[in-house]
């Protein structure tokens, strides 16, 4: 979120306030204040989403606990999901074809991780399930800074990620490249792909994205 945002926060939270016990001594305005500067790292339709599953399930007015725990779990689900579908793409393309996911996060994950041709050949069995925990970190990351284009406080990715096919083509002078979508396993229309020098995934230093990030969001 961002401070624009508090308008719209203040209304979820005084929505909440009327389908909810609000427990004796509560200022609901003041709690709004300290929840809104809790959990600004999030997108407010996130927060509005966890804020309302929370009170079709709960009798009380939600705490910072309550809107967190909901937020957390469901970014864990996507992680596994994006997960998922990174391997059904290494298992369909390997490393040898271009591929884009369907989201930022999901790339800027692979490439904290050394990019899609590093991760398509040396993902082992052995090292699957601890690939998996790097990757829901970064992906983590990647959903709060992680964007297609360059903004306060975000890092841009690759529009696409590279497949050695397209490596060597573009070493040797051609302008030849077939990007396959993750999603539907179609090819994506050559008109429809942004320009994009072959030699590099975008990988951004954990370190200067947090610092981006914090910068935009005041803290220093």
């Amino acid at each position: 979120m961002t401070e624009a945002d508090f308008p719209a926060f203040v209304d979820i939270m005084r929505r909440a306030a009327e389908l909810t016990t609000v427990p004796n001594g509560k200022d609901v305005d003041r709690v709004t204040l300290a929840l809104f500067e809790e959990l600004i790292q999030y997108p407010i339709e996130t927060v509005r989403e966890a804020v309302r599953d929370h009170c079709r399930a709960e009798k009380f007015f939600p705490m910072l606990a309550d809107i967190a725990s909901r937020i957390e779990g469901r970014a864990e689900d996507r992680a596994a999901a994006a997960w998922a579908m990174v391997l059904r793409a290494m298992g369909r393309f390997g490393y040898y074809d271009s591929v884009k996911f369907p989201d930022p996060a999901t790339h800027y994950a692979i490439g904290q991780m050394g990019g899609w041709r590093y991760l398509s050949e040396h993902l082992t069995a052995e090292s699957a399930p601890f690939r998996a925990k790097d990757f829901a970190r970064f992906f983590g990351i990647g959903e709060r800074i992680a964007a297609w284009e360059h903004g306060p406080g975000k890092v841009r990715v690759a529009p696409y990620l590279i497949g050695q096919h397209e490596a060597e083509n573009s070493r040797k002078g051609y302008d030849r490249r077939t990007v396959w979508d993750a999603v539907t396993c179609t090819p994506i229309p050559a008109e429809q792909l942004p320009a994009l020098q072959a030699t590099g995934e975008n990988v951004v230093p954990l370190v200067h994205a947090l610092a981006a990030n914090a910068r935009t969001r005041g803290v220093n």
